[in-house]
């Protein structure tokens, strides 16, 4: 919403990025079911990659994609978030488990 005030365009693509997280998030919460993977139990590249993909999915007919290197540099930093931020959250018991 900040980025749309300076450049209008970013509206609408925040809102395909935010859509596409949450169906990344939802489908691989169905592959792990269908996996036999209860809830709560983490499959690692399923779930802090699979939001991401979808998020840029989205936001590609929009005219958004990075570059190669920042890419990379968004799959670099979401591997590590994801892990410090889940670690972060159960350590303040707003998660039962770290992953």
């Amino acid at each position: 919403m900040v980025e749309a005030i300076f450049l209008p365009y970013m509206l609408i693509i925040g809102i395909l990025q935010s859509f596409g997280t949450h169906i990344g998030d939802l489908l691989g919460s169905f592959i792990k079911r269908r996996l036999g993977i209860e809830s709560g139990y983490g499959m690692p590249l399923l779930d802090q990659y699979l939001f991401l993909v979808f998020a840029l999915l989205l936001a590609y007919p929009a005219g958004h994609m990075p570059n190669l290197l920042g890419l990379l540099f968004i799959i670099v930093l979401t591997g590590i978030l994801h892990k410090l931020t889940n670690k972060f959250a159960h350590k303040a018991k707003l998660k039962a488990v770290p992953w």
